[in-house]
């Protein structure tokens, strides 16, 4: 009887401590991620699917671009705000970082400081005067060369084709963005 309670008493100790190190110490995972220029960013609101989420484009390694929603304009914030704000959030990577980076480029070219209205219309390849924030992602891509497509099913099988309306979702879809060239790198949850 004696032996089990001091094994016990071992068990409990160890679990006290790693519990205290997960509460005190930093995760290291989480702080050596390094976002890069292109890198799409993509929320997960509680798994509904469709247009509700949120996406925005890494324009470098501390700050991206998004729209935040009706009565807003583009804007830079840090990336340490989105995830604070975004608890769930996924990153989708180009497989060519100059391809990324030239589509920062672009969203720092369109977007920045630009006075565009938020609303979802389903022309993404026509920003003026509206736009939203996967389509700020999507148009970018665009600019720097590179159509995101997505799939459609018709009489002949799967086609791939520009979409009317650009969700947050595609993004983070890995089928849809492996065919585009895209991976999904990292995920903070």
């Amino acid at each position: 009887m004696k032996t089990v309670l001091v094994e016990a008493k071992i068990i409990l100790s160890l679990i006290t401590i790693i519990f205290c190190l997960s509460i005190w110490c930093p995760n290291e995972g989480a702080a050596s991620f390094s976002y890069k220029p292109g890198d799409i960013l993509v929320t997960d609101d509680a798994g509904v699917k469709g247009l509700v989420g949120h996406s925005g484009i890494v324009i470098n390694a501390t700050q991206l671009l998004h729209i935040q929603g009706p009565g807003y304009y583009p804007k830079v914030i840090n990336i340490s705000t989105w995830t604070k704000n975004y608890k769930t959030t996924y990153v989708a990577r180009h497989h060519n970082a100059a391809v990324g980076s030239n589509a920062a480029q672009k969203a720092i070219r369109y977007f920045k400081d630009k006075k565009i209205a938020y609303k979802i219309t389903t022309n993404p390849t026509d920003i003026d005067p509206y736009t939203y924030c996967s389509e700020i992602v999507w148009y970018s891509y665009w600019k720097a060369g590179l159509e995101y497509k997505i799939p459609e099913s018709s009489p002949n099988g799967r086609v791939w084709k520009r979409p009317g309306i650009i969700k947050p979702y595609d993004f983070k879809n890995s089928f849809i963005s492996g065919y585009n060239g895209f991976s999904l790198v990292y995920s903070i949850k």
